[in-house]
């Protein structure tokens, strides 16, 4: 992986992300006012995080890799899904990318993953 370069999903496996870093992008995927529906996450459980979170660290476990973990985010930042809300679709990316930020990886304007180092404190986290 070249840090700065949008992600290849074709490539090697990405190595799993930790069940920390998982439950963080889910609480902002299915935060309750600004993240998406259940409906739109379309899984049956307690909570649309808990569900999204299970369901992810399911195919995460079943693949032993965090591709498909990545390409859903991925999917998700499609910036056609934002046409006419681009204030929501900024939002979103900061907030995933406060995240991913921690696992080497950060959403572009065009929606794509890209690898960046990976941040171990706050204060890198933080940089631009």
């Amino acid at each position: 992986m070249v840090p700065g370069q949008d992600y290849n999903w074709i490539m090697a496996a990405i190595p799993k992300l930790n069940e920390t870093h998982l439950k963080a992008l889910c609480d902002v995927i299915g935060e309750t006012t600004t993240g998406l529906t259940g409906s739109q996450i379309g899984l049956v459980g307690f909570t649309k995080r808990n569900r999204l979170f299970e369901a992810l660290r399911a195919r995460q476990e079943r693949d032993a890799c965090a591709n498909h973990v990545l390409a859903f985010v991925q999917t998700l930042m499609d910036p056609v899904r934002f046409v006419g809300k681009q204030q929501d679709f900024d939002r979103f990316k900061a907030e995933l990318n406060a995240v991913l930020v921690f696992c080497g990886f950060q959403v572009g304007e065009n929606g794509r993953l890209r690898t960046i180092p990976p941040a171990r404190t706050l204060s890198e986290a933080q940089e631009p």
